[in-house]
């Protein structure tokens, strides 16, 4: 008799603990739920979220964007399937290939780089510095109806960030190989509350370069470039809005 009510204050007990250790588990489980960002693009020329877009889109966010490092087009081609970045054999010329579909020398690409809404045509384009951006969207596949006749394989879309109703700033500093530094910041608020906002941006880099010109006494892989960008928003009504924006790209290497 002594021997049965011992083993079941033992089972019971046992079961208690086990069933305390399911229920903090469980507790801690219930604590840190896992939540996946919402990213919202306008590939096709609306606010939808990416889950919802019916082509091939691969996205990156501001917060991406800054964890991934990025500081240009290379940067995030090299994250994207079936999209590769590559140098062609005349100094300056960039090309892009998509899903196999590439560029022959001296024609258009096939794929289209719109920046803020704006269609950019230059090969240069794909060598400028990516600074102050708000989201960068890469269309796999022909986007015609969108992007008109250039981007036959596919699209760039890359949105900066805009003017604010609230004053904000940052200032970034950096370096990185062959002695190079970078600084990078921008400034936005209100010139007229509700009514007129700017944005100013910008970013610079340099590098001395490792390999030295004897005769010049001076490196030949040097690097220098400049990239500033203002933007003004006018809200004229709940409806009706103008922006206005100043670009420029200094680039000395």
């Amino acid at each position: 008799m002594n021997l049965q009510q011992k083993t079941l204050s033992y089972g019971i007990t046992l079961a208690l603990a086990f069933g305390g250790l399911f229920t903090a588990t469980s507790d801690i489980r219930a604590e840190e739920p896992m939540v996946l960002e919402e990213i919202t693009v306008t590939a096709e020329k609306r606010a939808e979220k990416l889950q919802d877009v019916p082509v091939s889109v691969t996205a990156f966010s501001s917060k991406a964007i800054v964890e991934a490092s990025i500081e240009n087009t290379r940067d995030f081609i090299e994250l994207t399937p079936n999209v590769t970045l590559y140098d062609a054999y005349t100094i300056g010329t960039t090309y892009v290939t998509v899903r196999g579909m590439t560029q022959i020398n001296n024609a258009d690409s096939p794929v289209s780089i719109v920046v803020d809404g704006v269609p950019q045509n230059s090969q240069k384009q794909f060598k400028q510095e990516l600074f102050d951006i708000e989201r960068i969207e890469v269309l796999r596949g022909p986007q015609g109806s969108g992007y008109g006749r250039d981007a036959i394989g596919g699209a760039i879309n890359i949105v900066t960030k805009g003017p604010t109703n609230e004053l904000e700033g940052y200032v970034k500093t950096g370096v990185f190989n062959e002695n190079g530094r970078t600084v990078s910041g921008a400034v936005s608020g209100p010139l007229v509350k509700d009514t007129l906002l700017y944005r100013l941006s910008g970013v610079y880099k340099k590098t001395d370069g490792l390999i030295e010109n004897t005769f010049l006494d001076t490196n030949v892989d040097f690097y220098e470039s400049t990239d500033l960008r203002a933007q003004l928003k006018w809200l004229a009504t709940d409806d009706v809005s103008l922006d206005l924006r100043y670009e420029t790209s200094e680039l000395d290497g």
